[in-house]
């Protein structure tokens, strides 16, 4: 081969190289600075930012799975919530850390609201109702509180089924409510009632009408051993942690490398989802008899994921008709919130603007079921 075309070789290979680095790190500049949200995103991680919190707020606290919880069962008891009155640091998928304020049980309310004789909404769910990746007065039940003007309990928690939830209504529920929705996520409500329902501790709650942990009254019991757990598992971390400037990560095309690790990790979930669980039709049935021997109004809310919209050729999930046909069955008010997205122009707007495939619902999203559900409490129920 002539030197000339192995010069031109290099020259061309050069090319390729300098245009294919050009068009990542624009990328990753793009990624850094979205300029059509026009704001600059908090880039750092929950690490870094539990890290600089802490030195003004030693209460400052970081949310973690409930999979914590299950490591300390061996203390005798479960928790089903988080430290009470902490500023607890959850998650960002819209530009910003979001924090929010627990109550005297963990949850994700105004501490007030417990002083009130009765709860006209209490809701059950996942992260999606405790108010994931979203700041006070934003999620659903903030919303919530705004338009009606009455009390809202919220019980919702991150990475349960409805097989815990109806476990979490029964240590905590309100002696009087009015309303009682109950929340399934199609994203991974099925998969977290398939590991729950092989808990030995949650069988109890189907299984014995009486049993209880009694940890409304416990709370103090409970922040003890959270709080030791925490300590021992991020001070080890944040003594290690070293703050990454943002130039580091521009160089290192930290971002785009995740947004390919977040496409990757959404295309797993677009595989074909398990069949509903068996105890699912079990617990609406105990929930059903709930509401009628406390006469209060029982709604359950169906919520769309987002693969579901990012990627509707590939979608498979076919729970949707079998979940509505069981709910149905059992005379359970359905609020379709999948049939409410399908009729918008823009539905991707409801969903969080850093995820591709999975994750929360953005501010307009979360307002949206807020404003769904409100309107169904002020009809009667249709059966």
């Amino acid at each position: 081969m002539k030197k000339k075309n192995i010069k031109e070789i290099f020259i061309y290979l050069l090319i390729i190289n300098l245009s294919i680095f050009a068009t990542l790190y624009t990328f990753e500049y793009y990624l850094i600075y979205k300029k059509d949200i026009k704001l600059v995103y908090d880039n750092r991680s929950n690490l870094e930012v539990y890290k600089d919190l802490k030195k003004n707020n030693k209460n400052i606290r970081v949310s973690k799975s409930l999979a914590t919880n299950w490591l300390i069962e061996e203390r005798g008891f479960v928790p089903f919530a988080g430290v009470s009155k902490a500023k607890t640091l959850v998650c960002n998928e819209n530009g910003y850390w979001s924090i929010v304020q627990s109550d005297r049980y963990g949850f994700n309310n105004p501490d007030t609201e417990w002083n009130k004789d009765q709860a006209d909404y209490v809701l059950l769910g996942d992260s999606f109702i405790y108010g994931s990746c979203v700041n006070r007065p934003y999620d659903i039940s903030s919303v919530l509180r705004d338009i009606s003007g009455k009390t809202v309990i919220n019980l919702g928690i991150g990475g349960t089924s409805i097989l815990m939830q109806y476990a979490i209504l029964r240590e905590y529920s309100p002696s009087k409510i009015k309303n009682l929705f109950v929340f399934y996520y199609e994203g991974n409500d099925n998969d977290n009632l398939y590991v729950e329902s092989k808990k030995k501790l949650l069988k109890k709650y189907i299984t014995q009408d009486n049993f209880s942990q009694n940890l409304i009254k416990n709370q103090d019991k409970i922040d003890i051993t959270l709080l030791e757990y925490e300590d021992k598992k991020y001070k080890k971390k944040i003594k290690k942690i070293k703050k990454k400037k943002l130039y580091n990560k521009f160089l290192t095309i930290y971002y785009t490398r995740n947004l390919v690790k977040n496409y990757l990790f959404s295309n797993i979930y677009l595989q074909e989802k398990r069949e509903v669980d068996k105890s699912f039709e079990i617990i609406l049935k105990k929930l059903k008899n709930l509401s009628t021997n406390k006469n209060l109004n029982l709604y359950f809310v169906y919520l769309p994921e987002n693969l579901r919209y990012y990627n509707k050729s590939k979608y498979k999930n076919k729970n949707y008709n079998n979940i509505k046909e069981i709910v149905d069955s059992l005379n359970i008010e359905f609020v379709d919130i999948k049939k409410l997205f399908d009729a918008s122009d823009n539905v991707l707007s409801f969903f969080s603007i850093t995820q591709m495939g999975y994750g929360h619902y953005s501010i307009d999203g979360y307002k949206k079921v807020a404003e769904e559900i409100y309107n169904k409490s002020l009809l009667p129920l249709s059966k």
